[in-house]
């Protein structure tokens, strides 16, 4: 089993344009899921490097395996609240919603990721859409807000968030 410790190493160095070994972390977890609590502690660690690549490395087990971070959910659900990373908060954004939730806990990710659409990272607000709209479907809340994201996105989004805007009606108009 890999510590915190060579997590973080092998999470580190290079710059910000690149997922470095995240890939390889991703095939440890597969191999050994121990080591996810010590991938999510990485995600408030003092190295931004670090943070981006374990939550790059977290979302992509969870693509996988959704319930695999079901037993970190209140250290996540407090990172997404606190995180001024974008890195951090976009990989969130797609993890959050395939937790198994409360509906309490539901709609407190629900209201995060409104407040997601306000980031200056149009990648964040564009997965925040994402994640409101896979709310709405998997958990039946907030419609309405889901749908006023979506028009508002069309009218002042980016291009790419238009894009996904139109692909999430027709998701939300065939329920």
């Amino acid at each position: 089993m890999a510590s915190q410790n060579e997590l973080r190493v092998l999470l580190s160095g290079g710059d910000r344009r690149s997922v470095g070994n995240s890939n390889k972390v991703v095939s440890l977890a597969y191999r050994d899921p121990t080591i996810l609590p010590f991938l999510v502690n990485l995600l408030e660690d003092k190295n931004i490097l670090v943070r981006m690549r374990a939550a790059d490395a977290l979302e992509k087990v969870t693509q996988k395996n959704r319930d695999a971070l079901n037993p970190s959910k209140p250290q996540l659900l407090r990172i997404a609240k606190e995180s001024k990373d974008q890195e951090v908060k976009w990989h969130l954004a797609q993890m959050l919603p395939g937790l198994t939730l409360s509906p309490e806990e539901s709609k407190i990710v629900f209201k995060l990721m409104e407040q997601y659409l306000k980031d200056k990272s149009s990648i964040v607000r564009t997965c925040a859409l994402q994640a409101m709209v896979e709310l709405y479907l998997r958990r039946g809340i907030y419609r309405e807000r889901a749908q006023l994201a979506l028009k508002d996105a069309f009218k002042n989004g980016t291009p790419a968030m238009k894009a996904r805007a139109r692909k999430l009606s027709l998701l939300i108009k065939n329920v």
